[in-house]
């Protein structure tokens, strides 16, 4: 009987053994180009089959059995990483993209608000993702202006047409109506823009056709665009990622600026434009939210 007794109670002495030796490791996994969650990350401990995937928001939570183990996360496209896990706090661990040369760009819904500064008017723009195409393509419309002073710009670009550890071909189509009354310019255009990324720098070459209409005629136009599109990131007071973009187009008979800064502190995000078209000079302040 008392052989029984002390075979229950070594069995239980190590069965809570057992359970007292799982340690919990939680934290959250971001892109290092863009630091935005990234869901579905395989991570698993290293040498074993136990894992976890992250969830929609990169969050993740597991148990190891001792503290001497090392994880590794996984996501397509993104480069493997492996470290020691930390138990102390919750871990922020930063995947970096295969190649290291993509700029940013985004894959949340934006919604952004704001005025037009030089114009006294409103502004907006919506910017969306479009997947289950042949590749990702995202997409933007933006109206600034009202009272006989707008200016419609809707764009949708197609990212990694071909891309390699070097360079990445990408391109964008761009659509284009300008209706102001105070330099009497009614203007609709459409452009098809390549670009090619190196490093973190997008140069983009485009060309268009365009058509000009007055009180009595309309004719077309040929325009030729020239452009580059690059992401600084800053860490001052937390990592900011800055999108810049600058481009000119030669019409025919005039010029067409545009540019733009964008500064994303999530989940908001502060746009900053400057456009010139003719003569009429543009410039917008908007705030927005991811949604």
């Amino acid at each position: 009987m008392i052989t029984v007794r002390i075979l229950i109670f070594c069995v239980s002495f190590l069965f809570c053994h057992s359970l007292a030796a799982q340690f919990l490791v939680k934290g959250k996994v971001i892109g290092a180009d863009d630091h935005l969650p990234l869901p579905q990350v395989m991570v698993s401990v290293k040498g074993t089959d136990q894992q976890v995937v992250t969830d929609n928001n990169g969050k993740f939570s597991l148990t190891v059995p001792d503290k001497n183990v090392k994880i590794t996360f996984r996501f397509l496209a993104y480069q493997a990483k492996t470290v020691k896990p930390d138990f102390e706090k919750s871990m922020l661990v930063e995947l970096s993209p295969e190649c290291s040369h993509h700029h940013y760009h985004s894959t949340r819904f934006k919604l952004y608000a704001g005025a037009d500064k030089s114009n006294d008017a409103l502004a907006g723009r919506i910017e969306f993702p479009v997947f289950g195409f042949y590749k990702r393509i995202t997409s933007s419309y933006e109206l600034s202006g009202l009272g006989g002073q707008e200016t419609h710009r809707v764009d949708a670009k197609a990212w990694d047409i071909h891309q390699n550890c070097k360079w990445e071909l990408n391109t964008s189509f761009k659509y284009r109506n300008y209706q102001i009354e105070t330099t009497d310019f009614d203007f609709e255009s459409l452009m098809i823009a390549p670009s090619i990324g190196i490093d973190n720098y997008e140069f983009v070459l485009g060309v268009g056709k365009g058509r000009r209409r007055t009180e009595d005629l309309s004719f077309n136009s040929t325009g030729v665009q020239l452009g580059i599109n690059t992401a600084l990131d800053f860490k001052i007071l937390g990592r900011w990622t800055i999108p810049i973009k600058v481009s000119a187009t030669k019409w025919d008979t005039f010029w067409e600026f545009e540019s733009s800064i964008d500064l994303f502190i999530q989940p908001v995000g502060l746009r900053l434009s400057y456009n010139r078209i003719d003569e009429f000079n543009q410039f917008s302040l908007m705030v927005g939210m991811y949604l």
